[in-house]
Parts: structure tokens; C-alpha cells; sequence
């Protein structure tokens, strides 16, 4: 679990591979890669967090929803794109 994550009960979790589609300060948007091409989020993430990230990466995650926001629950590995 990722240390800042709150410990709460989440509604839904996702797992598995995601591509990231969308990048704001603070939010990331991702489609899962196996799924049925829903964008999930926004994924509330530090803004340091935001910044490193880019379009089309993917990435293994494991994602919790929580009031309508989705947080990071696990992260594997990334794949940088090109």
C-alpha cells in the first residue's frame, strides 16, 4: 500500500494493467488495458507524482474508489512509452 493512502473502506478496486490517458496537477486518468476502454478517475496523486508521469505510459496498479475519487492502493511497474 502506498504510504499515503488513506486506510479506508473502498467501494471498488481495480487491478492490473492501465494506460495512462490524461495528466492534471494533482490527477491522473486511466483506461485498463484488458478492459472495456472506461476511463477511470480522476486518480488523486501528489502533484511531484503528476508531473513525472506521461500520456500513453502504462502502468500496473492497484486502485481504490472512494467517493467518487479513485486513490493508489499498489503500484508495480511502469512502461514508459517510446
Amino acid at each position: 500500500m502506498t504510504r499515503r493512502t488513506p486506510d479506508r473502506n473502498y467501494e471498488e478496486i481495480k487491478e492490473g494493467y492501465f494506460t495512462i490517458v490524461d495528466i492534471q496537477d494533482g490527477k491522473l486518468w486511466f483506461d485498463e488495458m484488458m478492459g472495456v476502454g472506461t476511463k477511470i478517475g480522476p486518480v488523486i496523486v501528489t502533484k511531484q507524482i503528476s508531473e513525472l508521469c506521461h500520456k500513453y505510459w502504462d502502468v500496473s496498479l492497484a486502485l481504490g474508489k472512494h467517493q467518487s475519487k479513485w486513490y493508489i492502493l499498489e503500484v508495480g511497474n511502469v512502461y514508459p512509452t517510446g
